[in-house]
């Protein structure tokens, strides 16, 4: 696996779970595009372990300043959310795996459905009309979204 330390470029709570990440080139330099739903596959040191673990890229795939995660934290996990919302702070650099896709759309297709839930929604936050570039349905591209809720958060 290819990877690049990238810094972190900012650290905001969006809920008391929920934490999104912003990692740049230390450089100011591009980093590689994506596509909506990839993931990247951020590396922690954490002691004497080296944890590894998948996030969904919630930034624009057409904007290669910088790459988002949002991290839903987990105390009863393998301990990477929970290193994430404890170690990581803004000017801290982590190594970043390049983008992967393992749920890009068929352009063929003429429509596209997307289903998430919980934390599993964040890769459809990018599923928005930029992300369908070169798609057989657009112009008449459109996205629904329905949301709900087991209890009032």
């Amino acid at each position: 696996m290819t990877t690049r330390s990238l810094r972190v470029a900012e650290v905001e709570p969006l809920t008391s779970q929920i934490t999104r990440f912003r990692f740049e080139d230390p450089d100011g330099a591009q980093l590689p595009l994506f596509s909506g739903g990839a993931h990247v596959v951020v590396e922690m040191p954490d002691g004497d372990v080296l944890r590894r673990n998948a996030y969904s890229l919630i930034s624009d795939p057409m904007d290669g300043s910088g790459y988002e995660i949002a991290v839903r934290r987990d105390d009863a996990g393998r301990g990477g959310s929970r290193y994430m919302h404890t170690h990581v702070h803004p000017g801290n650099t982590l190594r970043i795996g390049a983008p992967v896709n393992l749920f890009s759309l068929d352009l063929r297709a003429k429509k596209h459905l997307l289903i998430g839930g919980g934390i599993g929604v964040t890769p459809l936050r990018v599923a928005n009309p930029n992300s369908f570039r070169g798609c057989n349905c657009r112009p008449n591209c459109s996205i629904r979204c329905a949301t709900g809720t087991r209890r009032r958060a």
